[in-house]
């Protein structure tokens, strides 16, 4: 069941030329983690608040189930009841404790439902040991979990979240996600969360939505979105991609055959892990090495095939690289563009 429903959205600002958002539509089902991602000024961050009703949109509809959402200029207070935002900055309420920031979400319900809510965030966000201290006191990790307690306080039907890792110290920031995506699965609550991170995306969504100068140009699981790209930048923009041409390529591979799997117009992505260093016998294409990226566990080879071609490879072994690489394509993970 969608939970969630925008259709035809367009948004334009004052002053502006160009849209922030245009023509966008897409469906969240109920319990899923949805991931918006693009780069920065690609209309990502507009969109959520459209959703959140916190900005009007021009034109389109948002519907949480059948009810339509509507921005500041047809409510007195911006806003969903039944819509929690968790801001970048985490909003909370500096001269009060943790326990009573998650309070503060949950004024005018009855007092027994209060405690009892906040009883179950303080556990499932585990704040015990931080309850009674100040904002001020805790790290941006512990600042993000009482952000979420505060947000899922009131059993929202969707929780929004902008950037949520942004703020957050890069050594903590793994083990952050997979306590904020355990969270809100454990809460059954739906969730739309933005980034840029590609590997946020890939890591935390069930769906992801990919943004580009306003327009949502490709919607589908993790796998989907990286194994069949619907366009070269979604390609490169998910990994270390090679986009090339296949009658660019062909006049260099050495089985002929290989390339007969697609039409000679044809460009495709050949993710670097999908081209390995093999024997002479089994080769499509010779090289050499030009360059090479230490990358920790393991190595990106920027490898010349000819003048005006160069592919690049993932290397796990610490080996010293021959002066002739011969390669290998993994043909069945070659993905070409329609």
């Amino acid at each position: 069941m969608n939970i969630l429903t925008v259709k035809d959205l367009n948004k334009t600002y004052s002053g502006q030329f160009d849209p922030a958002i245009k023509n966008i539509t897409l469906a969240v089902k109920k319990g899923e983690i949805f991931g918006l991602v693009g780069e920065s000024g690609s209309g990502k961050t507009t969109l959520l608040r459209i959703i959140a009703g916190l900005e009007d949109a021009d034109s389109g509809s948002v519907r949480l189930l059948k009810e339509a959402i509507t921005g500041p200029s047809r409510n007195l207070v911006p806003g969903h009841t039944h819509i929690r935002l968790v801001h970048q900055n985490f909003n909370l309420q500096p001269n009060i404790s943790i326990r009573h920031n998650i309070l503060y979400s949950l004024k005018g319900y009855d007092l027994q439902y209060q405690l009892d809510r906040l009883d179950k965030m303080i556990d499932l966000c585990d704040l015990s040991a931080l309850q009674h201290k100040l904002p001020r006191q805790l790290s941006g990790g512990e600042m993000q979990r009482v952000a979420l307690a505060r947000a899922l306080a009131d059993e929202p039907m969707l929780l929004l979240l902008d950037e949520p890792f942004s703020n957050v110290d890069i050594l903590r920031r793994q083990e952050l996600k997979q306590e904020v995506s355990d969270i809100i699965r454990k809460s059954g609550t739906t969730a739309i969360f933005v980034t840029h991170d590609t590997t946020e995306a890939l890591t935390l969504s069930d769906t992801i939505g990919v943004m580009r100068d306003g327009s949502l140009i490709q919607i589908g699981t993790p796998h989907h979105i990286y194994n069949q790209p619907a366009t070269p930048y979604v390609a490169s923009f998910f990994g270390n991609a090679n986009i090339i041409s296949i009658s660019k390529l062909q006049p260099y591979l050495r089985i002929k055959q290989h390339a007969s799997l697609f039409n000679k117009q044809d460009v495709v992505c050949i993710r670097a892990e999908s081209i390995q260093i093999c024997q002479e016998t089994e080769a499509d294409l010779t090289g050499k090495l030009k360059k090479v990226y230490y990358l920790g566990m393991y190595e990106l080879w920027d490898v010349q095939i000819a003048r005006n071609i160069s592919l690049h490879l993932l290397h796990f072994q610490k080996t010293p690289p021959p002066e002739k690489l011969f390669l290998k394509i993994v043909w069945e993970q070659v993905h070409a563009f329609n």
